[in-house]
């Protein structure tokens, strides 16, 4: 209950924060005659789909395939270890308590480490490499945890899942932000976001039927790795990092009038300055 009354405060708080800050934007596009908005925005969304691979198949298009299953693997990472941790290892309220808290102090850590990284290198090559890092993690962690007395070790994988996690999101959408193709970051943003979360409930039910027929907790909680490792077999499909910077820089699709220009002239925004990771 205090955690709930504390969320209602804070939320209402930055709700007014956003409500008196945000200033108000014109509609970039008005709404055909007789045309429903529901329609127009299930056309756009259609239209913008077939675009995205047709344009940028191996960039954009395969990121976003890709981000699907491993998007959707490590979301359910921490509902999937809770209850692996209760469990298998007893922890208690508390523990459990203690446990996020070393996840997110330590996902501050992973957060600079990933900003030191990416400028010196290849950021889809440290994408693929944290995520093989999480898979790692996530085997040996899941099958060297098997009684109560581990819960030290437990805490020390929670740092390190934590260093992970801060590394991994920002990176994530660092991506996504480099290789959008430009006047499209807007509504391809509501794309990213659907990626991310449209796989997340698969995971924890794969993990939920394995328990239920009677095999290890260890194997149910592995089993994420599977989607994390399909995610990755996509991303290799990928262009190499800078062509995708290229293709970014370009908006084919407003070119081939797939779809119409929402480039937002006032705001200023340039291929130069969005997209150069210098």
């Amino acid at each position: 209950r205090f955690g709930q009354a504390t969320a209602a405060v804070s939320g209402s708080f930055f709700w007014y924060i956003g409500w008196h800050f945000f200033r108000g934007k014109d509609a970039r596009r008005s709404l055909g005659a007789g045309k429903f908005l529901a329609v127009a925005g299930l056309e756009q969304i259609t239209n913008t789909t077939k675009a995205i691979f047709k344009f940028y198949p191996r960039s954009i298009g395969t990121f976003f395939l890709g981000t699907v299953f491993v998007d959707g693997a490590v979301e359910s990472l921490l509902s999937i270890s809770i209850t692996f941790y209760t469990v298998v290892l007893g922890f208690k309220a508390t523990g459990v308590a203690i446990l996020l808290l070393l996840v997110l102090i330590f996902s501050t850590f992973g957060a600079f480490l990933m900003y030191f990284l990416t400028r010196r290198m290849d950021p889809m090559k440290l994408y693929k490499i944290i995520i093989v890092l999480m898979m790692i993690m996530n085997f040996a962690s899941f099958m060297g945890l098997t009684r109560p007395s581990q819960k030290n070790m437990a805490y020390l994988i929670a740092s390190i899942f934590g260093i992970f996690v801060g590394f991994y999101y920002p990176l994530s959408r660092i991506i996504y932000a480099m290789i959008v193709p430009r006047g499209q970051e807007a509504e391809l943003s509501g794309f990213f976001r659907y990626c991310t979360q449209v796989l997340a409930w698969l995971p924890p039910l794969t993990f939920t039927v394995i328990n239920e027929k009677g095999y290890d907790f260890a194997f149910g909680a592995i089993s994420v790795n599977g989607f994390m490792f399909i995610g990755l077999v996509i991303f290799m499909f990928m262009k190499p990092w800078n062509q995708c910077l290229e293709d970014a820089k370009v908006n084919k699709m407003v070119r081939e009038n797939i779809i119409e220009d929402t480039v937002d002239d006032e705001a200023g925004v340039s291929d130069e300055s969005f997209h150069n990771n210098e």
